[in-house]
């Protein structure tokens, strides 16, 4: 089944913030198909399958030239995590959310 969850970080000027979205569990396939950012300048969106970093796009570029859903197609085995997050490349802090759609 499709499912959707949404994350909203305030992210200070200059820094990095990412969040855990979802888990790989025993017993149930999960796999990340997509993720949807807010198109916010000055923000990158980020992505991580626990250490490695899988997206890493201007989320202000969403939708202008990239299509408005990224791909990421990332299955999560039990133990694994899947983070979502922004880096902020202005002086000041911005919030900003991403929609990430995953099956299970």
């Amino acid at each position: 089944m499709i499912r959707h969850r949404t994350v909203t970080l305030t992210v200070p000027g200059g820094a990095e913030l990412t969040a855990p979205v979802l888990d790989g569990k025993d017993g149930v396939s999960r796999k990340v198909h997509n993720v949807l950012p807010q198109q916010t300048a000055g923000m990158n969106l980020r992505a991580y399958l626990n250490t490695d970093q899988v997206i890493d796009v201007p989320s202000n570029m969403i939708g202008a030239t990239a299509p408005p859903w990224i791909p990421a197609e990332v299955p999560l085995a039990v133990g694994d995590t899947f983070n979502v997050g922004f880096l902020n490349t202005t002086g000041g802090a911005l919030t900003a959310y991403a929609v990430i759609q995953y099956e299970e």
